[in-house]
């Protein structure tokens, strides 16, 4: 499974894409699924970039790296916010293309059995990288589901501006796909 999530981690951007790509083909959007979609992508979009802003640019590299533990902010109450941020995009991104329950069902089990095994590769990199400290860590800190109770304050590494300018080309992907969403809405209104 490490060398499955490995493999993935370098290509979960166009492999995500191609998934969305075909799923896009059975959606029947409508207006009021697509209102409803945008305070997902809104949130899981804020998550992400909070998350960025206390990890930095090393998070976005097509390599496993880590050179420090990161146990604060966003990673205080969840091990993998920008994870917790990618489904609440794909909750939004499901409503929006208003696939029925079968497909809606396949394409998040599909995408989160993409994320679980890169987070599994991800999880063996940083115990071998962190040891006894990343395995305290583990057992303290829920893997995708957050608990806002743990909260612990600490200092970011980003500043806001630097986070959009590397969280760019999610922006522009989620800014396109609304554009295909409401052609589609159009042309079958």
């Amino acid at each position: 499974m490490y060398k499955f999530g490995n493999f993935l981690f370098k290509r979960r951007g166009i492999i995500i894409f191609f998934i969305l790509l075909f799923f896009i083909f059975f959606s029947k959007p409508n207006l009021f699924k697509i209102l409803i979609s945008i305070p997902f992508i809104i949130l899981g979009e804020s998550i992400r970039i909070y998350s960025l802003i206390y990890s930095g640019s090393f998070i976005r590299k097509n390599e496993l790296d880590a050179p420090f533990l990161l146990k604060e902010g966003p990673y205080s109450i969840v091990r993998n916010p920008i994870y917790f941020g990618n489904l609440l995009n794909l909750i939004g991104v499901i409503i929006a293309m208003n696939l029925n329950l079968i497909l809606s069902f396949i394409l998040f089990f599909v995408i989160f059995l993409i994320y679980f095994s890169i987070i599994l590769s991800e999880e063996k990199f940083l115990e071998e990288k962190f040891g006894e400290e990343y395995i305290i860590y583990k057992k303290n800190v829920p893997r995708i589901f957050p608990n806002p109770f743990k909260f612990k304050k600490g200092k970011p590494l980003n500043k806001f501006k630097k986070v959009l300018r590397f969280e760019r080309d999610t922006i522009f992907s989620i800014l396109i796909f609304y554009i295909i969403i409401l052609i589609l809405w159009k042309r079958n209104f």
